[in-house]
């Protein structure tokens, strides 16, 4: 299906935001989470005209003042509808 005919087609965009370690240490977890989200979004948009899932993704970094930081832009900038993350518990927990 052409783009054209999708835009005709979809009427709802979900925006996902995803914190992940994608740098440092931990950037091995964090790429294969990011991995499986975008697969599911994927297999979830190929069946699902009506409604497009996008996914935002941040790098946490496994740190909470960078973790929060991601955080504030996707709410405040991006205008996410769901957030994801973090991965790490100083992510999780800034």
């Amino acid at each position: 299906m052409s783009d054209d005919k999708v835009a005709d087609v979809v009427k709802e965009v979900v925006k996902i935001g995803v914190i992940a370690p994608l740098s440092g240490p931990g950037a091995t977890y964090g790429e294969d989470a990011v991995n499986v989200f975008q697969q599911s979004v994927d297999e979830y948009n190929a069946s699902n005209p009506t409604t497009k899932v996008t996914l935002i993704v941040e790098d946490g970094k496994c740190a909470g003042k960078d973790a929060t930081s991601a955080a504030q832009k996707l709410v405040n900038v991006d205008k996410i509808d769901i957030l994801l993350g973090g991965q790490c518990s100083s992510e999780t927990l800034g």
